[in-house]
């Protein structure tokens, strides 16, 4: 193995290609069945030689890309509230799942325990070179909130316990095992909880930890709602999206393109309706294409020829549009399912959709704001960046918004943001929803920072002082931070005090 070290790191800015060929040739020449796994190539290296190594055989670098690991764990098959005509059931997993997506596949691997995924998911991190410290917990599997809340209090305990190093059922309490949390090797700073706009509980999302809402409102058109038997109607999406923001939650909503009773037309309606509307304007996206899967009622229409499929094209073409308007303070999380491609029956196969879109989106010069498109972790550019904070406001679900960013406008690169809130039902408190600083992800306590490294510079602190000077400017008298419990920390350290699920400060006195 020492030989094929060596021989990687002579190499001077190697392709993914050039290092699997050298892993192949090493393989052979020894009469290997197969190619040792990078993971084995960095349990093989020296210390020296793992840094080195790092940079050129890390797998995945998106996944701590934008500054967190996310460790998604799914849930245990059961009833769905909803009965939606395109939703998939595979055997023994979760509704809307085939179970054979990766997130199924490891939780199955753990019989759908929560400790087990989450352990079993950050052994697989730290295998391939990353350093799950700064960790976000996404829960997966149907509708969470439509199980009992014993239940869930339960599952994500196990889960924290798993990223506390700690037995399972060590800790008394969910609070307990989030208290512990605060300090641990793998923080929690984020929490992410999946349903439907007709099963929001802010106040249990609050005590589950959570800091995020993905809420699947697939459609702005009443009439495509009832045809796909969503049984909820766009007023909802604007009542839950209401009630979430001013509980300081971040909001994505999920998009399904080419519907039954939806077309081109329709579905570029969908988007500018949603940014135009102030009762919507979503902090994230994920934007699926309709799939027919066997199984579905979708697929009986299909074969009766009551519904015709989108394809790759459609969806290209659509989302150029759409790039083009959308606004600064948005994130596309997501373009298409992991479904794998054996399972779908019509619509588009292609997993990697958002590359080829965003290629498309670059060969057309178009100069989008997106914040993916736009972050320090994806965004090449050329010598330094001039980076400059920049304050966006705007009105949405009836309160005031201020998208706070650090950033290049020259060279469209995004380093960091803040979502600041002046709430729609209390004129004295501002809520800050998120703080992100974008880049590699760096170890905790670490001071410096590499080439493409910007957290731990200053730039979080930066970013909640201008949110507080506006808040004074405007005689709100606390500004309170949704803060995930694993940065808790951080936030005491700059005068902010844990207070009812939220980090607290006054900062103005009437």
């Amino acid at each position: 193995m020492k030989t094929l070290i060596k021989k990687i790191i002579l190499l001077k800015n190697p392709t993914k290609n050039e290092i699997e060929t050298l892993k192949i040739k090493w393989a052979k020449g020894r009469a290997l069945k197969r190619h040792p796994l990078n993971s084995e190539i960095l349990a093989a290296a020296s210390n020296k030689d793992r840094i080195k190594l790092k940079e050129c055989l890390l797998k995945k670098p998106t996944r701590s890309g934008s500054g967190i690991s996310a460790i998604a764990i799914m849930t245990p098959p059961s009833p769905c509230p909803g009965k939606c005509i395109y939703c998939p059931v595979g055997e023994n997993s979760p509704q809307s799942y085939v179970g054979f997506e990766p997130a199924a596949r490891r939780g199955k691997l753990n019989q759908y325990d929560a400790y087990l995924q989450v352990k079993n998911r950050l052994e697989q991190l730290q295998a391939i070179g990353h350093y799950p410290e700064k960790c976000e917990l996404i829960i997966m599997g149907g509708t969470f909130p439509a199980q009992p809340f014993e239940f869930q209090k339960k599952f994500i305990q196990n889960a924290f316990e798993a990223f506390n190093n700690k037995s399972k059922g060590s800790t008394h309490s969910l609070k307990e095992a989030q208290k512990i949390n605060e300090t641990a090797e793998h923080r929690v700073v984020g929490l992410t909880i999946e349903t439907r706009p007709d099963f929001v509980f802010p106040e249990q999302f609050l005590e589950l930890g959570a800091t995020r809402i993905e809420i699947g409102v697939q459609s702005l058109n009443n009439q495509v709602l009832a045809k796909i038997k969503r049984n909820h109607k766009v007023k909802t999406v604007k009542n839950a999206t209401k009630i979430l923001k001013d509980f300081g939650f971040k909001i994505n909503y999920h998009i399904m393109l080419g519907l039954p009773g939806s077309d081109f037309d329709d579905d570029l309606n969908t988007f500018i309706k949603m940014f135009e509307d102030s009762s919507f304007k979503p902090d994230l996206l994920k934007i699926y294409p309709t799939l027919v899967i066997k199984g579905t009622e979708l697929y009986k229409m299909w074969k009766l020829g009551k519904y015709v499929p989108i394809d790759e094209k459609y969806v290209v073409d659509l989302l150029k549009k759409i790039y083009c308007f959308l606004p600064q303070y948005v994130r596309i999380m997501r373009i298409q399912r992991d479904i794998p491609a054996n399972f779908i029956e019509a619509g588009p196969k292609k997993s990697n959709l958002r590359e080829i879109v965003e290629r498309e989106v670059n060969k057309a010069s178009i100069n989008t704001k997106e914040i993916r498109f736009r972050e320090v972790g994806h965004r090449i550019y050329d010598g330094q960046l001039n980076l400059k904070l920049n304050v966006f406001e705007y009105v949405a679900s009836r309160g005031k918004e201020f998208f706070i960013s650090v950033e290049d406008s020259a060279k469209n690169v995004l380093v960091g943001y803040l979502r600041l809130r002046f709430l729609s039902n209390n004129k004295n408190i501002a809520i800050v929803r998120e703080l992100h600083i974008y880049g590699k992800s760096v170890r905790i306590g670490k001071k410096k920072s590499n080439k493409g490294e910007y957290q731990h510079f200053g730039w979080g602190r930066c970013l909640l002082k201008k949110a507080e000077e506006i808040c004074k400017k405007n005689k709100k008298t606390e500004i309170w931070v949704m803060s995930g419990v694993g940065a808790r920390e951080y936030y005491k350290k700059l005068g902010y005090i844990f207070n009812k699920f939220y980090m607290k400060k006054k900062i103005y006195s009437l």
